[in-house]
């Protein structure tokens, strides 16, 4: 992959309805027969929005599947769509439809699943299904190869995943010699394709415990303000990582963060089988995280790289999370607050970062209270020292009416049921050592 081409940036038009998709002739010049098509040479894909009574496909599942091509183009395939020698003679026609019709089913706790829709286009009657070697050497022309191809697809990630690999690796390196061989090997491959057809069969019957994946309505939620070194702790301990890396990335829209480190397995069996614990390893990590209490675990999600086995005989992986980064917009305490008098204003819902040290042993902040609520207040200590807090109500300073009562992993936790008035939020150090926190109050 090479920067300064037009697919750095994906761009993608999205018509209304099938009937204006028809004026893309018009104003780009493609053709309008598909339910959508990428051009890797502007980095553009068009698509349109459609009822279930004008097509058996969403929206959603075209946006996935021309997707899918922008990621073929972008790091898969070299050179340009339809240019080099790997292009020729239609060599990627079943692989690059049925790879997109195969990811088109990707979710986030539970790695690419068979679409309902689109097991729904393979036949009931066996004789009219196509053969390994039929789907391997599929060619424009007809719709139907998509549905086998992608069936194909499916069967290798899931019983064959050492197939689905090679296949990968062999048009990632443009080997095309070797990409020939291994084609026709598997389309003569008598095996191949009685488990194919019986792995076909098998979606059929059961064709109705399928769903179709959608992206969750959680990415559209605004969520609250968190920071990143509780994220990093909370992924870390969850997944069980070392040599944590964590690069924070921005854009006009949102914030997001990327989170590496490495996993230790158990002794390793093959890359094979240490690949499928991994699999659902990942997907585990991703759920406990999915159920903690901030909302943003619930847009995470993860892969990983780069197998080994280390001097002790156990599989390692590189595992790379990415989620939303809400710390931006964090306040910072101002000294001096080390008194009521001088107290900084605490906002409900607002993340706010402070520092303890020998010459600084606590800060203060005030809490206006407008309407009676439980208030719920988390101090969380960066660096474990020795650190509490107690809250105050303006009525009474000299005795605190709440205090931290519940610890969770380096977080202190409490509540307390307020009337409205101004509260002082006391956060103070008992042990030697400077340290950050933050603290937030909903």
């Amino acid at each position: 992959m090479k920067s300064g081409h037009a697919d750095d940036v994906l761009t993608m038009v999205i018509y209304n309805s099938p009937d204006e998709y028809q004026f893309n002739r018009q104003l780009y010049g493609y053709e309008t027969n598909n339910g959508g098509i990428y051009i890797e040479g502007t980095g553009t894909f068009f698509t349109y929005e459609r009822t279930p009574e004008q097509s058996i496909y969403s929206l959603e599942e075209l946006f996935r599947h021309e997707f899918t091509h922008y990621l073929q183009g972008r790091y898969e395939v070299q050179g340009l769509w339809g240019q080099g020698e790997m292009y020729q003679n239609e060599r990627l026609t079943w692989f690059e439809e049925g790879n997109a019709e195969f990811f088109a089913g990707a979710t986030r706790l539970d790695s690419v699943v068979p679409r309902k829709s689109i097991i729904g286009g393979l036949s009931n009657d066996p004789a009219k299904r196509y053969t390994a070697s039929q789907t391997l050497n599929a060619k424009y022309g007809t719709w139907d190869f998509y549905n086998y191809s992608f069936a194909l697809q499916s069967y290798m990630y899931n019983k064959r995943p050492e197939m689905f690999d090679k296949v990968h690796d062999l048009i990632r390196a443009n080997d095309v010699s070797s990409y020939d061989a291994y084609r026709a090997t598997l389309s003569k491959d008598n095996q191949l394709n009685e488990e194919y057809q019986s792995y076909m069969q098998m979606l059929i019957d059961n064709r109705d415990k399928y769903t179709i994946p959608q992206v969750s309505d959680e990415y559209l939620t605004q969520h609250d303000p968190k920071s990143l070194s509780d994220v990093t702790s909370d992924i870390t301990n969850e997944a069980k990582l070392k040599d944590v890396k964590v690069t924070k990335n921005t854009s006009q829209f949102f914030n997001t963060f990327t989170l590496q480190g490495t996993y230790t397995g158990s002794v390793a069996k093959g890359e094979v089988e240490d690949w499928k614990v991994m699999n659902e390893a990942t997907n585990d990590m991703l759920k406990r995280l999915s159920g903690k209490e901030w909302t943003g675990y619930k847009t995470l999600t993860a892969y990983f790289v780069n197998y080994r086995v280390n001097n002790a005989g156990q599989f390692e992986y590189d595992v790379v999370f990415s989620g939303v980064n809400t710390e931006e917009g964090t306040a910072v305490e101002k000294e001096p607050n080390n008194s009521f008098e001088t107290a900084n204003p605490l906002s409900l819902n607002i993340l706010l970062r402070g520092t303890l040290s020998n010459q600084d042993q606590g800060d203060k902040f005030v809490i206006d209270v407008k309407d009676q609520k439980d208030l719920q207040i988390s101090v969380t200590n960066e660096q474990n020292l020795g650190l509490n807090w107690v809250l105050y109500s303006e009525s009474d300073l000299n005795n605190y009416v709440a205090y931290a009562t519940k610890r969770d992993g380096n977080k202190l936790l409490g509540n307390y049921n307020a009337k409205p008035g101004k509260y002082y939020l006391s956060v103070y150090k008992y042990g030697g050592g400077t340290g950050n926190y933050t603290v937030q109050v909903k």
